[in-house]
């Protein structure tokens, strides 16, 4: 009985000195999520956009508001 309240003390302990410190690690994931994040001009310059011309959509097609061709209702 003893090793189990040793066991549960010590996991609690355990919980209360790294409850202070979480806002460190998520601000340590957020920082490193926003250095390894790539922006639209990135993305560009390094190909993995390629940026092609407007074509005419074939006859009795729209083009919508995104720029895709659909069919006319």
């Amino acid at each position: 009985m003893d090793v189990k309240r040793l066991i549960f003390v010590t996991i609690l302990a355990l919980v209360l000195v790294t409850e202070g410190q979480t806002g460190v690690v998520f601000n340590f994931h957020d920082k490193l999520r926003m250095a390894t994040a790539t922006t639209t001009e990135d993305s560009v310059k390094t190909g993995q956009i390629i940026r092609v011309p407007d074509l005419d959509c074939p006859d009795g097609y729209r083009r919508d508001h995104l720029g895709n061709c659909r069919q006319r209702l």
